[in-house]
C-alpha cells in the first residue's frame, strides 16, 4: 500500500536494457494513471488512451477471459502469494497506577504473541 501511496517516490520503469520491458505507451498510460486525483485519467480518457485501443470497451462483457481462475470457493486465495502475518495486540490505556515509570517510556509499545510462549505461565 506504501508504495501506491508514496507514487512520486516509488514508481519506477526498468531501464532500456533490462531484461523486463515495458512499453512506452503503457508507461504513458500509468503515469498518467498513478498521480493525484485531481490530474488523473477519468474513465472516459482511460477508454481513449492509445495504449487501450485495442479493447472494445461495449463488448468487453462478451469476451472470453485469457484466463479464468479455479477457485475452491469465492473466498480460495490460492492464486495469490502466502503473508506471514502476526496478531498485534496495542498496549492498554495509560494507567494512573504506573506514573513511576516516566511516562513515556512505553507510548506505542505493542505486545507481539510471536513471543508470548515465553511469558505463558502454564508450560
Amino acid at each position: 500500500f506504501d508504495c501506491i501511496a508514496h507514487y512520486e517516490r516509488t514508481l519506477a520503469f526498468p531501464a532500456e536494457d533490462d531484461s523486463v520491458r515495458v512499453s512506452l505507451l503503457a508507461e504513458s498510460f500509468l503515469r498518467e494513471v498513478f498521480v493525484d486525483a485531481a490530474t488523473r485519467l477519468d474513465f472516459a480518457q482511460m477508454r481513449r488512451h492509445e495504449w487501450l485501443a485495442s479493447i472494445d470497451f461495449d463488448r468487453l462483457l462478451e469476451c472470453e477471459p485469457p484466463f479464468v481462475p479455479a477457485l475452491d470457493s469465492e473466498l480460495d486465495t490460492a492464486y495469490f502469494e502466502a503473508v506471514e502475518t502476526s496478531p498485534v495486540v496495542a498496549a492498554p490505556a495509560a494507567d494512573p497506577c504506573r506514573t513511576s515509570l516516566g511516562g513515556s517510556q512505553f507510548e506505542n509499545f505493542v505486545f507481539s504473541s510471536r513471543y508470548s510462549r515465553l511469558f505463558d505461565a502454564n508450560e
